[in-house]
């Protein structure tokens, strides 16, 4: 019996304007496949949905620790982050309530569109005296805000989103467990849960994960750091595409589901698990282990349709595709490796401008390898190799029927902020290397070119499109860095773009990133390239400097020759000229 993958929540629309106009698509995936019987797999479920950028109303909770610890400066920096929240978010679709919490927690405000009686509740906090830290009753306060009355003018009409934003900087008096299981309520309630972890003293790993996602765990070092973190949750909160998703999966006879391994966290009851995700961005992702118990070729799942309410209320359908997965009784005798080696590339097919001369004395490889030589594969110790072909080697393409599509991901993760040799943020050499690199597309012509933005989450910046110049003004938009680096939900939303891509067309995704791939495994890493490649596309990756995972970078890319080194940064532009001569021609 195939495992069942079922997606519900609420009635259906009654009526033709309550569908949902977003766009809407989903991928997903298991790894590593093939198996061995009683072998762990992973399954990743992605699903983008893409509304129209039409203001929705939000009803959002700061919840602020008062406890003993946070008497003095944090408070105070507490006190004025929350401020500029108010001041940031727009009032005139979002209501604010304000909880503060030590032992016991109190509601200072309801909801509310008064921007003065909100600041005159954060400005009236204080630490009591012997204040402990009770976050479960801080959520339950909170739950308590977002259902109860409002003093804005407009009552208490059918609202958008809902979101709690908590700040401690302690550990809870009574465990984990019991914040655990109050933040599992909210979620069953359709509310987003946004924390901050605030100084060393904060109990980091609990507030990752109650948070709604990786992107909704903030961490501020200092309370300096707490104004700029607000001010990203405000621009989040007021543009969550999704209200509500429900997930139900039911497993069969031949796989069984792990108990504690599904991100989100799901509730499992025998082979049965139940998600209720609240409030999301443009990508949600689930993740969940499972127990193989039968050799065969089995469908991880039935074909399925997922149904969201977008935030306004409209329901939609996404189609998820069923992947199958291979169990083997046991590994054949000639496999040396769980995963299969990385297929031969085919050589570029762009002409070199410059012919490549050998250094004196040095040895003219042969063409075609010794009888009897091994085979040599790309390994995790591989240096990329730097290739120096002008940019002018693009022109050598001759036009014809089809085009090229080129989808570049681009790390926004916080390390981008770092400066390159030269001093100058490496996030800037970044933008300054796409920018020529479309450039260069442009002139030469026939090419579409969309812009991913990944961190803790993945974003479509621009889609797949011929008005190169439109592109290229995308690419200097404001980048906001955010924590986490998830490689696979970047090389995951260039799949949707290909995806929604209409023509044959030659494919490349260009991977841009400087770190280690935080919040995921090389499996599901490795998983999001090979979905990559499966749309018919070629991987590049351009790694920038000294701490780039290089080997990473190599596997996901394939082969050294579509790795390029960008040194410390200040190499872009030469690793982006190199880059544009190596695409496939139209």
């Amino acid at each position: 019996m195939p495992l069942v993958f079922l997606c519900a929540i609420g009635p259906a629309p009654a009526q033709a304007e309550d569908v949902s106009p977003c766009r809407a698509a989903a991928t997903r995936d298991v790894a590593p496949n093939p198996v061995r019987v009683g072998d762990a797999v992973t399954v990743t479920a992605t699903l983008v949905i893409a509304c129209p950028d039409v203001p929705a109303p939000a009803d959002i909770v700061l919840v602020i620790d008062r406890s003993a610890s946070m008497f003095g400066a944090p408070l105070a920096s507490a006190k004025h982050a929350a401020g500029v929240f108010v001041d940031t978010v727009d009032l005139a679709r979002t209501r604010v309530a304000i909880v503060a919490f030590d032992d016991v927690a109190t509601i200072e405000v309801p909801l509310s569109s008064w921007r003065n009686r909100l600041r005159g509740a954060i400005a009236g906090i204080e630490v009591p005296l012997a204040a402990g830290t009770d976050i479960v009753r801080a959520l339950s306060a909170a739950g308590r805000a977002l259902g109860a009355g409002s003093d804005s003018v407009g009552g208490d009409q059918a609202r958008g989103v809902r979101a709690i934003v908590l700040l401690s900087d302690g550990v809870n008096n009574r465990g984990a467990e019991p914040v655990l299981q109050q933040a599992a309520v909210q979620r069953a309630n359709g509310i987003h849960l946004s924390t901050i972890a605030l100084g060393r003293r904060a109990d980091r790993a609990l507030m990752r994960a109650i948070a709604a996602s990786p992107a909704d765990a903030w961490t501020a070092p200092s309370g300096g750091d707490l104004a700029a973190i607000y001010t990203r949750i405000a621009d989040r909160l007021q543009h969550l595409d999704v209200r509500s998703i429900a997930v139900d999966d039911i497993a069969g006879d031949t796989l069984i589901p792990i108990v504690g391994s599904a991100v989100p966290q799901s509730i499992v009851t025998g082979d049965h698990q139940r998600w209720t995700i609240p409030a999301a961005g443009t990508v949600i992702t689930i993740t969940y282990r499972l127990t193989t118990t039968r050799p065969g070729r089995w469908p991880i799942s039935a074909s399925t349709d997922a149904s969201y309410e977008d935030a306004l209320g409209r329901a939609g359908i996404v189609h998820v595709p069923v992947p199958s997965l291979d169990v083997l009784a046991e590994w054949p005798t000639s496999t040396a490796t769980a995963r299969p080696p990385v297929p031969t590339p085919m050589p570029s097919r762009a002409p070199s401008a410059t012919p490549t001369h050998p250094a004196p004395g040095a040895t003219t490889p042969s063409a075609t390898p010794a009888a009897g030589s091994p085979t040599v594969g790309p390994s995790a110790t591989m240096s990329p190799t730097r290739i120096y072909l002008p940019f002018a080697a693009a022109a050598g393409c001759l036009p014809g029927a089809d085009r090229l599509d080129v989808s570049v991901i681009l790390d926004v993760s916080t390390t981008m902020a770092g400066p390159t040799a030269s001093g100058r943020p490496k996030i800037e050499a970044a933008v300054e290397g796409i920018d020529r690199l479309i450039a260069g597309l442009e002139a030469r012509g026939h090419a579409r070119v969309g812009l991913v933005r990944f961190n803790a989450a993945a974003t479509e910046w621009a889609p797949l499109s011929e008005d190169l110049a439109a592109v290229r003004r995308a690419v200097h938009e404001p980048i906001g860095l955010a924590h986490g680096s998830r490689i696979d939900l970047g090389l995951r939303a260039a799949v949707l773009q290909f995806d929604a891509a209409a023509g044959a067309r030659h494919r490349a995704a260009v991977l841009v990133s400087d770190g280690q791939a935080f919040g995921a495994t090389e499996d599901q890493v490795l998983a999001a390239a090979d979905a990559v490649r499966a749309t018919g596309a070629e991987v590049f990756a351009v790694a920038v400097g000294p701490r780039a995972a290089q080997g990473l970078l190599l596997r996901v890319a394939g082969t050294a020759e579509r790795v390029f080194d960008a040194g410390d940064g200040d190499g872009f532009v030469r690793a982006f000229k190199a880059l544009g001569g190596a695409l496939p021609c139209p």
